[in-house]
């Protein structure tokens, strides 16, 4: 009778431990968020991907309201101190929206595979 124990016991330590190392469909986020709330994978990545889309208008939005207020500046202050570095402020300027626009491609790529 202790054999049947132990065997039925390590029997379900072995399906615990492939069910642990088996590969489980869908991403870890969904997963996660199925064993806390119960909601289905579905659900979660329509959530993360307009989590990602606000996301990516916010940072454009970001960029244009940053470009019309250098391009006011420049402008309306001919001769002061943001005309005198003017040049360097534009290259920060670009040089960032450059690198956003490097990570966002990243951004975009990672949730369209989610």
């Amino acid at each position: 009778m202790a054999k049947n124990k132990r065997n039925a016991k390590r029997q379900r330590a072995l399906n615990a431990r492939r069910q642990a190392a088996s590969h489980t469909g869908g991403s870890v986020i969904a997963n996660e968020l199925h064993h806390l709330i119960g909601a289905d994978e579905e659900s979660v990545v329509r959530a993360i991907r307009w989590r990602a889309k606000v996301n990516v208008y916010l940072i454009l939005g970001f960029n244009l309201v940053a470009f019309l207020f250098l391009l006011y500046h420049t402008n309306a202050n001919q001769g002061g101190v943001i005309s005198h570095n003017s040049p360097y402020i534009w290259a920060s300027f670009i040089a960032f929206f450059i690198l956003q626009m490097i990570f966002l491609h990243r951004y975009k790529k990672l949730i369209r595979n989610a």
